[in-house]
């Protein structure tokens, strides 16, 4: 598996990149450089992502993993370049978007190469090509009301599920993992959905 990486750093103390590829190479080279504290703009940016987080209900929340951002800042050893690595869930243009938002409010930049986007505080987005396909993305995420998270998803289709099988003889099964599982017994097998 690949890992998904975002570096963020103040924009003040740091610099802001001019093009795509700059960002790309501040990114590599503020992720090892060693620095004593945190700037205070950095930690203000932790705070504003948590606050933001909160406007999120409690699966997207947990899902997201971004609790704890303005304390995991502030204590992890100090690099310029802040890292945070995402998980390969299907909620990362969300994350993404919540700490493009808590960009616009701090001098910060935040580089992510997987997803080959860079936001740079304000309102830039580079490269300048990836500006339409991320508002497509933030229109999605934001306006789309199908489930986003697996415990969304549970709730969305346990009952649809349950109105298909059921009238051919199959229950409802606790699953250890929480997912939606269907069992029906005859006299030579069980069969599990």
């Amino acid at each position: 598996m690949n890992r998904h990486d975002v570096y963020i750093w103040d924009a003040d103390v740091y610099g802001k990149p001019q093009h795509f590829e700059d960002a790309m190479d501040m990114a590599q080279r503020l992720a090892k450089q060693r620095i004593e504290t945190q700037t205070a703009n950095m930690l203000a940016f932790g705070q504003t992502v948590e606050r933001l987080l909160k406007t999120y209900d409690e699966d997207e929340q947990s899902e997201l993993f971004l609790k704890g951002t303005a304390a995991d800042i502030a204590s992890t050893p100090h690099k310029a370049a802040y890292n945070i690595e995402i998980s390969e869930i299907g909620l990362w243009p969300l994350l993404l978007k919540i700490l493009f938002d808590a960009a616009k409010e701090h001098s910060v930049v935040i580089f992510d190469q997987e997803a080959w986007i860079a936001c740079v505080s304000p309102n830039t987005i580079l490269p300048e090509s990836a500006e339409l396909e991320w508002q497509r993305t933030v229109e999605k995420f934001t306006t789309d009301k199908f489930p986003k998270t697996p415990k969304q998803m549970k709730k969305h289709f346990e009952p649809l599920l349950t109105n298909l099988l059921v009238p051919y003889g199959f229950r409802s099964v606790a699953d250890p993992d929480g997912l939606v599982k269907f069992q029906r017994d005859t006299p030579f097998m069980s069969q599990i959905l």
